[in-house]
Parts: structure tokens; C-alpha cells; sequence
């Protein structure tokens, strides 16, 4: 049952097979040499350049309905034996489709990429120095940890802040390029993160004033300045990308209690 299914779809792929570029030149020069033949071109075509033409005394045996019979079923035929081929192409092709799918739903169900953040996270907070024109400020910078999951590297990875809710108010305006650590490297804004190799992205700064703020180097306009000067609840909606596998969406919850070294910052 199996063999006579398989050469139905044989038959059916012969005759329903679109035509590529190669097919269309072998039946057309099949078609052009049985019209000749049929209508007497080739005799024709002899006696008006004198050259001796001679397509065989089988060629003059053709006659009729006989020329096209035969270049029909040579199309036929070549189309029959093309056809396993055609088949097994296809075949190919959705099992192709067929893997890209289950690798996208993989990497969908198990992202590439593992965002971790809260206070017991290794590296989630980092106290440093910010070089400005009066000099130093101690700054403690609150981070998402990223690491590849798997082998290879993935290029290209940004991190992109979407809304920033707090006691005040909102802003989503437009979304805010983040920087991975250090920002003031060539690739803080597109990342390769590599395997096993943690990387850092910026989500807020405080300095040893007390003054919070984003760490990106262009802030919108439309951005208030005083946006964090009330203590509360402060929450970040944001987006971890790569161009070759899903986002990896995250709500992160800050705490500014007004010191740097009470605030808090996790995910939710």
C-alpha cells in the first residue's frame, strides 16, 4: 500500500511540478524540434541554405498526430523521472522549515540568554568612581547579570529600557538604549556575550549625595530630571535581545529608601 501511495505521488508531483528555468529549455527545444519535424521546417530550412539537413529517415517517418504523441510523452517522461527528485527536494525543504521551527520553540521555552537580579545576585551591585569635571563621585551601580546559557557567543545583544514607573509618575515616552559595564566600552550598547562569561547591564546609578539617575549616555529631553528625587518603589520594565534568539522581557523593582546603601533592587 506504502509503494502505490508513493508512486501516486510521483505521478501527481509529475504533473503539478512547477516548471524551473533548466525544464523550461529541455521541453521547449523538445517542442521547437517537434514542430519542425511536423511541419516540414527542417526540409524547408535545407533547401532555402543549401546545407544537407538530414534529421534521419525516422524524422520523415513522423507524421501527423505521430510528432506531437511522441513529444508529448517524451515531456511526460522526463517529468516521471525528475519526479523522485522533486519529491526528496521537498521533502528536504520542510524538514529544514521543520527544525528551524522546533529551534526557535526551544530557544522560546529555554531562552539562550539567563537575566538574574537581586541584592544576593553576584555582581547585581558594584560601588565605583564616575569621573566628572569636579572630580570623582563614588557611585554604586544597580545591574542585571546576563550569561549565555549553552556554547557559542551571541553578538550583537542590547538591553533597552521600556517604562520607568515610580511615586511621581511614569515614563514610556520612547525607549532608552541601556549599556552594559563598562559603558564607556565600544560594544556597551551591543554586547556579544559569550559562554560562561557573565555581562552587566546598567539599570540605575546612585551617587554618595544620594542623587539617582539612569547611566546611559542620552537621555531623552522629555526625561525628568527630578524623576527619582521621591523615595518609594520604582519599577523598570525591560527588554534583553539578541538578533538570533527570543527577547527576554524583565520587571525589576528598585527601592530608594534615600541612601545608596539601604536601596535595593530586584527582580518581580
Amino acid at each position: 500500500m506504502g509503494v502505490l501511495r508513493f508512486y501516486c505521488q510521483v505521478v501527481r508531483m509529475a504533473f503539478m511540478h512547477a516548471l524551473h528555468t533548466a525544464h523550461i529549455v529541455i521541453f521547449g527545444a523538445l517542442l521547437l524540434y517537434g514542430f519542425a519535424v511536423w511541419f516540414g521546417a527542417v526540409d524547408w530550412l535545407a533547401r532555402k541554405t543549401g546545407i544537407n539537413i538530414d534529421p534521419g529517415q525516422w524524422t520523415h517517418e513522423l507524421e501527423g498526430w505521430r510528432t506531437a504523441a511522441i513529444v508529448a510523452c517524451s515531456i511526460i517522461a522526463i517529468r516521471l523521472l525528475l519526479a523522485p527528485y522533486w519529491i526528496w527536494e521537498e521533502a528536504n525543504a520542510r524538514a529544514g522549515r521543520l527544525q528551524t521551527e522546533i529551534e526557535t520553540l526551544a530557544d522560546q521555552l529555554n531562552p539562550p540568554l539567563e537575566c538574574s537580579c537581586g541584592m544576593d545576585v553576584i555582581g547585581c551591585t558594584i560601588d565605583t568612581v564616575m569621573t566628572t569635571r569636579q572630580g570623582g563621585i563614588p557611585v554604586r551601580y544597580f545591574r542585571v547579570r546576563v550569561v549565555r546559557k549553552g556554547l557559542g557567543s551571541l553578538p550583537g545583544c542590547t538591553g533597552s529600557l521600556l517604562e520607568v514607573r515610580g511615586p511621581a509618575g511614569s515614563f514610556n515616552e520612547q525607549t532608552i538604549a541601556l549599556h552594559f559595564a563598562p559603558a564607556d566600552a565600544p560594544d556597551s550598547v551591543l554586547k556579544t556575550i559569550r559562554s560562561g562569561v557573565p555581562e552587566y547591564l546598567d539599570i540605575v546609578a546612585v551617587t554618595s549625595d544620594g542623587s539617582v539617575f539612569l547611566p546611559v549616555a542620552s537621555r531623552p529631553n522629555s526625561f525628568p530630571r527630578d524623576f527619582f528625587i521621591s523615595q518609594g518603589e520604582y519599577r523598570f520594565s525591560i527588554v534583553i535581545a539578541s538578533p538570533t534568539t527570543p527577547s527576554v522581557a524583565m520587571s525589576l523593582s528598585f527601592e530608594w529608601t534615600g541612601d545608596r546603601n539601604t536601596a535595593k533592587i530586584s527582580s518581580v
